[in-house]
């Protein structure tokens, strides 16, 4: 999950008008910002999968249905206050928070029964999406399918050179 989260987090961030150009039009460029925005619920989305987890085979199904819930609550509450000033740009940024939310109290009640660690799950991926990014950034004029193809091929390239991949999964 991570190892993908990544990735996608960075090509999106860098390639979010290309995106939203190559697959609704140029009208949908103005969306990119929401987008760039939005794709941090991903990464939580994924991050929090390994608390969710061990919270549910821990026996701990009540916290996970008390953190989801708080999500949504808050989620709804901010939306009220976002969209009427922001539009999509609000409902993007309440999707991110109340995700934050979510990820943070699953973290920290995964933390009373077992210590986790996941942060050194994130150094390779990270490298290997910072090589991904300059090929992006030092090629942003070519064709959005072309960067994604070649963008994915360095960051699984580099991910194998680090380690952070093996044959098998390659």
């Amino acid at each position: 999950g991570i190892s993908l989260a990544v990735p996608a987090t960075f090509a999106a961030i860098i390639l979010a008008e290309k995106i939203l150009t190559f697959v609704y039009g140029h009208d949908y460029a103005p969306g990119a910002i929401a987008l760039k925005i939005t794709i941090f619920q991903m990464l939580f989305i994924y991050t929090n999968l390994v608390f969710i987890h061990l919270l549910n085979i821990s026996g701990n199904q009540r916290w996970y249905l008390f953190t989801v819930s708080s999500g949504a609550i808050l989620n709804l509450i901010l939306n009220f206050i976002l969209i009427p000033n922001l539009g999509v740009i609000g409902a993007s940024l309440s999707a991110v928070i109340s995700e934050f939310l979510v990820l943070t109290i699953s973290y920290l009640k995964t933390q009373t029964l077992v210590r986790v660690n996941i942060f050194p799950l994130f150094i390779k991926p990270i490298i290997a999406s910072i090589a991904m990014s300059i090929f992006l950034i030092l090629f942003i004029k070519l064709h959005i399918l072309l960067l994604t193809v070649i963008g994915l091929a360095i960051y699984l390239a580099v991910l194998y050179l680090i380690k952070g991949i093996s044959k098998e999964e390659f």
